[in-house]
């Protein structure tokens, strides 16, 4: 029996979020438990699974919806939070405990999914896959819907990545445009003499397939509108600058008050920018039309899904979102930014149209090709969806490879 790693920056594996958390989640729920000894390790939890039913523990997580509402709202505070002192002592403070665990742990391969992570590790000695989920450099992720990127924490977090990466024996990305977004914003040069691969994400068909969608009535119930005649758009997306909502309201606007168009928008997500979207649908008199229902578990995401009539995702920088494939695999037409890991998901006309740029106009333009098509949900082509089980039986082939 090998012992397997999966480190991370924070938080815990769960099929409920996106991101380096669900991808682990999904590698414990279908790996070889009798071939691999799997371990979780962040900067906030430590964890041996015995089986895929460890999965169902969930840790503690105080949960304050004031100070949620501070960190949201206080501009102050997130200036102290990007703060490069503020960076380097939070690290500094998690450090020991971090590298005391993954120490406690003999003969590993260490498969990290964060750069932070596989920074912070000082083990010289084991493998190391990592495997980067981010749009680009990590400092896009971490100072987005942030007004304040301090240049030491900027060179800080610049630093801690290509040291991340000379570590790594091998680099996964989730597509192709993932690997070349992430080397145009680091530098193409730290690229060179590096193994690395492309492992497409896959999502859990058969999870989907077993799940049965909310039907119009039940949509009407849960959000107390009548979706009945309506055409209704999900988007599934947090409140943050790069992810364009707030130009997918301005065209739900100009479709219901121009054009007529009896349309309604649900959006899944949440995120620095929930109260300024919240009053710019109040402002423009879309409460009736537009819904953000905040974060939901990934069963309620999937039966939303199966009840809506297209997914919409005006997004920049997309890396390969999976709930693009979910969405597929709920039989759902896809409109999606014309960038990123899109480009290898989206195969026009056949499962969705793009949006050409991303601008009110251009959402319109594409809702409207998607009204006067042929492609409505359940007949679409589901080809482009791949299977969690392809993806972990590829990573696995990886960790035969580098034989520890």
């Amino acid at each position: 029996m090998k012992n397997i790693v999966y480190t991370t920056n924070r938080g815990f594996p769960s099929n409920n979020i996106g991101g380096s958390n669900k991808i682990i989640y999904l590698l414990l729920k279908n790996i070889n438990y009798d071939a691999y000894n799997p371990y979780y390790l962040s900067t906030s939890h430590f964890r041996k699974f015995e089986s895929k039913n460890d999965l169902e523990y969930r840790p503690i997580i105080i949960n304050s919806n004031f100070s949620k509402k501070i960190l949201l709202k206080t501009d102050i505070i997130n200036r102290i939070i990007s703060a490069y002192t503020y960076q380097k002592f939070y690290y500094f403070k998690k450090n020991r405990s971090f590298n005391n665990n993954l120490m406690s742990i003999c003969n590993k391969l260490i498969h990290c999914h964060n750069p932070v992570a596989l920074n912070l590790t000082v083990d010289a000695t084991s493998k190391k896959i990592l495997t980067i989920h981010n749009k680009g450099s990590i400092i896009n992720d971490i100072y987005s819907g942030i007004s304040n990127c301090s240049k030491g924490a900027f060179n800080y977090y610049r630093n801690l990545e290509i040291q991340a990466i000379k570590k790594a024996d091998i680099i996964t990305f989730p597509s192709k445009v993932a690997k070349e977004v992430y080397f145009q914003d680091i530098g193409i040069e730290y690229a060179e003499r590096k193994d690395i691969r492309i492992i497409y994400n896959g999502i859990d068909h058969q999870q989907i397939k077993n799940t049965t969608g909310y039907s119009r009535s039940e949509l009407t119930l849960q959000i107390r509108s009548d979706f009945s005649k309506s055409i209704n758009l999900i988007n599934v997306a947090d409140h943050v600058k790069l992810k364009n909502i707030d130009k997918l309201i301005l065209a739900i606007k100009d479709l219901v008050s121009i054009k007529k168009i009896n349309i309604k928008l649900i959006n899944i997500g949440s995120g620095p920018l929930t109260f300024n979207l919240q009053q710019m649908i109040n402002e423009n008199n879309l409460e009736d039309y537009i819904f953000l229902l905040g974060r939901v578990e990934n069963t309620k995401v999937i039966k939303l899904l199966k009840a809506g009539d297209a997914l919409v995702m005006p997004s920049g920088k997309v890396v390969f979102d999976l709930v693009n494939l979910e969405a597929l695999a709920s039989g759902l037409p896809l409109l999606l930014s014309k960038n990123g890991g899109n480009l290898e998901i989206m195969d026009e006309g056949k499962n969705g149209f793009y949006i050409e740029e991303n601008t009110p106009k251009s959402i319109i333009q594409a809702i409207i090709k998607l009204i006067n098509s042929n492609l409505k949900r359940g007949n679409i082509d589901m080809s482009k969806c791949v299977d969690v089980l392809a993806m972990v039986e590829q990573y696995e082939n990886l960790y035969q490879e580098l034989d520890f």
